[in-house]
């Protein structure tokens, strides 16, 4: 091993005391109590002040139609935050009965009447009784008409005097109703006509009283799906003789009504598939009341135009959206900015400032006591801001989809309290962590079995031209892993270029396709100052069968074709990963510490060397947040990170040889250039 290149490896070589760690610095004792957490009450939540100020913004608003969207990926908050707003902030209105009067004759509508809670469904069952007994009367031949109208206007007395005046008026035009159609339906019943009852059971049930009873929320916050029946509501329908008619009587109030005076907060991922409902909601919104014959199923017949009620709304609604859906509704409809006045946009991360550390821990420490197990040690506070920086892949920002900790939460308090530990500690958190990981971890596992049984090739040990362990990430929808990826280049002769093997065969997406034209360039760039020769190089990402997006790869394979047409090996125990532009600066991806702990787990099953590391972008350095295991084995310098920012730093690493500067038109001969520009005066010869 040359001077330089162990000089140019200590260089870039991370010191395992800068990787980054979140610090925790809070002046905290080792068993936490409640009162050393104290939730403030204005802020009793972690971060999301936008979101919060919103959501106060809307409550707080006067307009008729108190309308918000809460934008942002789930398990941020939206409905928890949106909740406890809404709690500390509802006005609370006087319980009462909303029922609905029938029309008695054609001239007159459907009314609706708010009474007294109780009052409503008292009078009801009283008109009820009435009709009912009526009915029994005329079925009854010894009981005359007179008789039966006397007796119903004795048992609606009370109705005939209430103070009501639409309630007097139904008593009084009903019971003139029924004396008109009396005679008529004695002389059916008693000719034996085989409709007269349904006849005689449908003039009665036209006079029924609707009753709207909406439920005693002991939360004065409501949560629906997008559907027409949970929003709206519905009535139901019934056989009327032959045929199908609205059972005004059984009517379910959607979540628009019984959302009164406090907040509904919508589910607003069918409105993205459903326009029409989402312009309906809109326009009841704007209306700030329900029309009451839009609740009619399409399919029922009897529609009486006097049937044009409007159902006052009096809730803040909210509706919670992720921002792709945000986006795609914006997209269908132009006015979305003006259809709702208020925004909330939930963050899915935000910076550790100290406040939010505090306020994290509270939060921890909170869902700790909720679950009824140990409290937390500081360890254990800090292994969980740490999780949530990685998750989060910054050092100094911390994830706020804070759901998933709370499950860590609690398998981690269940393992504390198993083993009859005063606290939980931060051993518990990892292996929380880490069951959460396993429960999903099939696919991972499979693919690791491959790799070990050689069925996918990946070297780890040893050197080879053309050829460099590139990283990848695969995706999951439970959480993500990184894999190695064997990437070759081919040297031969042809004026085809540098070809793309995914490319030509369209494994690859645009941003792939994208970085290997970028890397075309800065080949160009290297070799433009050379005599030009036929030659083709083509690359590879070996044994990939699925589409491969992102440029992440581009100087790995920089350095693949740099090692071919040098003829020089590439040292295979040591994987790359990053970006490049034009003039080969290399730059930061994503993903980051999942590639890097995915080739450290193949090198530490076949056995760590003490040689073995990745090479990543220094603008990445901030986010390599790994777990213990990887981090004691770089501390102990079992397994080595080097940052770097040009591509010549990498190949120099990767092959011991200089990239090479010009000088006086030739680059020197040991040198990455240097053997290229052999090469091509021996073909140019």
């Amino acid at each position: 091993m040359s001077t330089q290149r162990q000089s140019l490896r200590q260089i870039c070589r991370v010191n395992p005391e800068e990787l980054p760690f979140p610090q925790l610095v809070l002046p905290l004792k080792e068993n936490q109590a409640e009162d050393e957490f104290p939730l403030d009450r204005e802020r009793p939540f972690v971060a999301q002040e936008q979101a919060r100020r919103s959501i106060l913004e809307t409550l707080r608003d006067t307009h008729p139609y108190r309308t918000c969207w809460l934008v942002g990926p789930p398990n941020s908050g939206r409905y928890t935050l949106t909740a406890y707003l809404a709690a500390q902030s509802a006005v609370s209105e006087t319980a009462e009965d909303q029922i609905l009067l029938p029309p008695t004759s054609s001239s007159e509508t459907l009314r609706w009447v708010a009474l007294p809670a109780g009052e409503g469904q008292r009078l009801a069952r009283l008109a009820e009784q009435g009709l009912r007994d009526w009915q029994s009367d005329l079925l009854n031949a010894d009981t005359s008409i007179k008789t039966a109208l006397s007796r119903l206007a004795a048992s609606w007395e009370e109705l005939s005097a209430h103070s009501n005046q639409h309630i007097r008026a139904y008593s009084e035009n009903a019971q003139k109703r029924l004396a008109e159609r009396a005679a008529y339906l004695r002389l059916r019943l008693s000719c034996g006509h085989s409709s007269a009852l349904d006849d005689l059971d449908i003039s009665l049930h036209r006079l029924l009283w609707g009753l709207l009873t909406l439920p005693d929320q002991s939360s004065p916050v409501l949560t629906a799906g997008s559907t027409t029946a949970e929003l709206f509501g519905r009535f139901a329908e019934r056989r009327c003789g032959s045929e199908i008619c609205c059972d005004h009587t059984t009517y379910s109030g959607g979540a628009l009504l019984q959302a009164r005076g406090g907040a509904l907060i919508i589910d607003g991922r069918g409105l993205v598939q459903d326009q029409a409902l989402w312009q309906r909601l809109r326009l009841t919104l704007r209306r700030g009341y329900i029309e009451l014959r839009d609740l009619l199923t399409d399919n029922s017949p009897f529609c009486p135009p006097s049937w044009n009620v409007r159902l006052p709304l009096s809730a803040a609604v909210f509706i919670a959206v992720s921002q792709e859906d945000f986006l795609q509704m914006a997209e269908n409809d132009e006015d979305l900015g003006s259809a709702l006045a208020h925004k909330a946009e939930f963050a899915e991360a935000d910076w550790l400032t100290e406040t939010h550390k505090r306020e994290l821990a509270a939060w921890m420490v909170k869902k700790a006591q909720d679950c009824g197990g140990p409290g937390m040690a500081i360890d254990a506070i800090a292994a969980a801001v740490y999780y949530c920086s990685q998750k989060a892949a910054h050092a100094q920002r911390f994830y706020l989809q804070l759901g998933e900790l709370t499950s860590v939460i609690r398998a981690a308090s269940k393992a504390a309290a198993q083993r009859r530990a005063a606290l939980i500690r931060d051993r518990d958190i990892e292996d929380a962590l880490r069951q959460r990981r396993q429960s999903s971890a099939w696919f991972e596992e499979e693919l690791g079995f491959y790799t070990d049984s050689d069925i996918i090739h990946v070297e780890t040990d040893g050197k080879a031209v053309g050829q460099v362990n590139g990283l990848t990430v695969v995706e999951l929808p439970e959480y993500c892993f990184g894999r190695p990826q064997r990437i070759s280049a081919v040297v031969y002769a042809s004026k085809d270029g540098l070809v793309d093997i995914e490319r030509e065969c369209q494994n690859g997406g645009k941003i792939h396709s994208k970085g290997t034209l970028i890397l075309n360039g800065y080949i160009l760039g290297c070799l433009g100052g050379l005599h030009t020769w036929p030659i083709g190089v083509s690359v590879c990402m070996e044994q990939s069968y699925e589409s491969i997006d992102g440029d992440s790869a581009s100087c790995a394979e920089a350095c693949a074709v740099l090692s071919a047409l040098a003829d020089v090996p590439i040292d295979q125990g040591i994987a790359v990963t990053g970006s490049i532009d034009q003039f080969g600066n290399v730059q930061a991806v994503g993903g980051i510490a999942e590639k890097v702990q995915g080739f450290y787990k193949l090198c530490a099953r076949r056995g760590l060397t003490g040689k073995q590391g990745v090479i990543i972008p220094r603008a990445n350095l901030s986010e390599v947040l790994f777990d213990r295991e990887l981090r004691e084995a770089i501390q102990r310098e079992r397994f080595h990170i080097w940052a770097v920012t040009h591509v010549s730093e990498a190949i120099e690493i990767l092959t011991g040889l200089p990239m090479g500067r010009l000088r006086d038109d030739r680059y020197p001969k040991r040198s990455i250039m240097g053997k290229i520009q052999i090469a091509a005066d021996e073909a140019d010869r």
